[in-house]
């Protein structure tokens, strides 16, 4: 990613128009000056803000709160600011949370009143695709008790489902595996998925699983249920 910027300093002059504004937000603990020194720290909502199709680095800001008016105000405040051209901005991007995509009072819909414009809006759907899986697991399985442990019999096979010997099982073939490209840029997880996908279309496993550890059964992001139920399956 190219960055625009070396510092905190304002946005060079030949950068102005935006057409497409992506965002995300994260809490990360901040340090606390008082009297010249860093004393204690606190937990602070920052948003990343990306220029695409340049995929450049704007700058972030530190909203008041979460809630999306306190969002909305402070990346808007930041173009401002910035000398960013709002009447070019032609795309917004963000995940799927509610907060950024409620029909009414999201984050996309607030800049669109506010800039009295209606704006593409660009989701990542990997938040719509996780909740589908988790509202499957939840029917098959039951809820989680919290956020390391399982209730229902499925959840409790998936603990050492890695450490169990590989069973003869059928193939199903999947043909688009053969036509994927850029592998190498594959994050971890999705990795794992695709090897998974493959030994399950292949009807083969590679012995190299056993040595694999699948990492923790529940998380915040709560994925390594599904891709567990995929490994056990």
């Amino acid at each position: 990613m190219r960055k625009l910027r070396s510092g905190p300093s304002r946005l060079t002059e030949e950068v102005k128009r935006v057409r497409g504004l992506y965002f995300e937000g994260r809490k990360d603990r901040t340090l606390l000056q008082k009297k010249g020194m860093f004393t204690n720290t606190m937990e602070e909502e920052h948003i990343c803000l990306v220029e695409e199709p340049e995929t450049t680095y704007l700058g972030h800001v530190a909203p008041a709160s979460g809630a999306a008016e306190d969002i909305t105000s402070s990346i808007l405040k930041f173009c401002d600011e910035e000398n960013v051209e709002k009447s070019e901005l032609e795309v917004l991007g963000c995940d799927g949370a509610p907060v950024n995509t409620g029909r009414k009072e999201g984050i996309m819909r607030r800049i669109e009143k506010k800039l009295n414009k209606p704006l593409q809006h660009v989701v990542c759907m990997m938040h719509f695709n996780e909740l589908s899986l988790r509202h499957l697991m939840r029917h098959l399985d039951g809820r989680t008790k919290d956020l390391k442990t399982t209730s229902g019999p499925i959840g409790w096979a998936l603990i050492d489902c890695e450490k169990r010997r590989v069973t003869c099982y059928r193939s199903i073939p999947v043909e688009w595996i053969h036509q994927l490209k850029d592998i190498d840029d594959l994050s971890t997880d999705q990795q794992y998925l695709l090897d998974i996908s493959r030994a399950v279309s292949e009807g083969t496993c590679s012995p190299l699983w056993l040595v694999r550890s699948l990492g923790p059964l529940c998380s915040p992001g709560g994925s390594q249920p599904q891709v567990g139920f995929c490994d056990i399956t």
